[in-house]
């Protein structure tokens, strides 16, 4: 019942402050000017917006509809990466309560029906969390090259994204520290970790230095 109640409401037209401020007011600007630019007077137009390309997307498709449902479509997304990393280890009845507690959580089934950034976040941020926990546990060097990927993506999706490279690399450090693996290992996920973090997410900061000169503009001058 709460998947219908938060469908219909992705469904009816977009009343949130921030979706009509910026998340959908800028991709409506790109779609009318067939560009992705600096749009004058208007600081929200050089943040990460790879949630917003999928809403000018939808805007272009179909409407505001379409733009909210990417992320309704995102909400999902999170639910099910809860449920694969509860049932991974622990069992499937655990991976279906968590997905479920975690859809029920007001603040995740409010966000999912407005074109808002912040679920699909959650999304991104817990994959990286999930595929450096795996990596942390077997030691193959592709889940370190995910969790950097993830991590790009959040970073796109939000400035705050930033901060799961610390995190993640104090988490590196202490394996380090710990010799739970060898740390040459160790240090070559972390590049690959933080080489891929670039590759995924360093765009919309290289085009804020760009254009501004500070690559987290207009935030952490």
């Amino acid at each position: 019942s709460v998947l219908t109640f938060t469908l219909a409401g992705t469904l009816a037209p977009p009343t949130g402050q921030d979706e009509l401020c910026y998340h959908l007011a800028q991709p409506k600007n790109f779609v009318r000017a067939h560009s992705v630019y600096e749009v004058p007077f208007s600081t929200s137009s050089l943040w990460p917006y790879l949630m917003e390309m999928l809403f000018t997307l939808g805007l272009l498709l179909r409407g505001p509809e379409l733009a909210k449902f990417f992320h309704f479509a995102m909400t999902l997304n999170a639910a099910g990466a809860v449920y694969c990393f509860a049932r991974r280890f622990g069992s499937a009845r655990i991976g279906a309560y968590s997905a479920l507690i975690f859809l029920t959580t007001p603040a995740i089934f409010i966000q999912a029906s407005f074109a808002y950034v912040d679920n699909a976040l959650a999304c991104y941020v817990f994959l990286a969390a999930y595929a450096l926990w795996v990596y942390f546990q077997s030691g193959r060097l592709s889940w370190a090259v995910l969790a950097g990927v993830m991590t790009g993506l959040a970073l796109s999706v939000k400035l705050i994204g930033l901060f799961v490279v610390p995190i993640a690399g104090l988490a590196f450090l202490w394996a380090v520290l710990t010799k739970s693996k060898p740390t040459v290992r160790l240090w070559t996920a972390f590049l690959s970790f933080l080489g891929m973090t670039v590759l995924a997410g360093g765009l919309w900061y290289l085009r804020s230095w760009v254009l501004r000169g500070n690559p987290v503009f207009p935030f952490y001058s």
